[in-house]
């Protein structure tokens, strides 16, 4: 098994304090940086993750009014990015997470993936796992219409990610749904192409990116 090891190269603090040792395994899990994980995450990701969160929706919102939709669905945040946002890439499925670990595993580039669960509550989307894929692969956030688990990993990660509520118990792995359809959630129509900003506020969409214009 792979090893994390935490401690100190000084030999008297290591007299004085015990080093400790972490499964990679967990560190992974986690979303915590590890040296392979710094290696895998290029250039171009890290500036498209930083511009991604340079906006907050009351600002667009006086500036692009009549350019915005406003989602009138009162979404939580469980990721540790409060703001994110992206060009929309899209999964409807009901209870059924193997088209959303099918997307995640696929390059992000910076991108969102809004996740039109139905609204069901009654199984999970999205975790730790999932989450950990998506940043790895450079997703910029996750907005899920329907629930998430693993919550406490899940504010640790550089990911921004948005749900209805919680529940432990995941769902199935069927394969049922469709990847890239549009669907309309809250007065808002979501679809590949179009362009999502979200953050303690809400959530608003655009057919053009915006917040680079201001």
């Amino acid at each position: 098994m792979g090893r994390y090891i935490g401690g100190f190269d000084n030999p008297a603090q290591r007299h004085s304090t015990p080093d400790y040792v972490i499964p990679v395994q967990s560190v992974r899990k986690a979303g915590w940086v590890t040296p392979e994980s710094i290696s895998t995450k290029t250039e171009q990701d890290r500036t498209v993750m930083d511009i991604s969160s340079a906006f907050k929706t009351a600002d667009l919102c006086d500036e692009f009014a009549g350019e915005l939709e406003v989602c009138l669905v009162q979404f939580r945040t469980f990721g540790g990015r409060k703001s994110f946002s992206g060009e929309i890439q899209t999964v409807s499925t009901y209870e059924d997470v193997a088209l959303v670990r099918q997307c995640l595993e696929q390059p992000g580039q910076g991108r969102v993936l809004v996740v039109d669960g139905g609204g069901s509550t009654r199984s999970a989307l999205l975790g730790d796992r999932l989450s950990t894929k998506a940043i790895e692969n450079g997703w910029a956030g996750i907005l899920v219409f329907g629930a998430v688990r693993d919550t406490e990993a899940l504010a640790t990660m550089n990911l921004g990610v948005m749900a209805l509520g919680v529940v432990p118990a995941r769902g199935t792995f069927n394969g049922t749904g469709v990847i890239g359809a549009s669907f309309q959630v809250g007065g808002v129509e979501f679809a590949p192409g179009r362009f999502i900003y979200c953050d303690m506020d809400g959530v608003v969409v655009s057919a053009r990116r915006l917040h680079e214009l201001m």
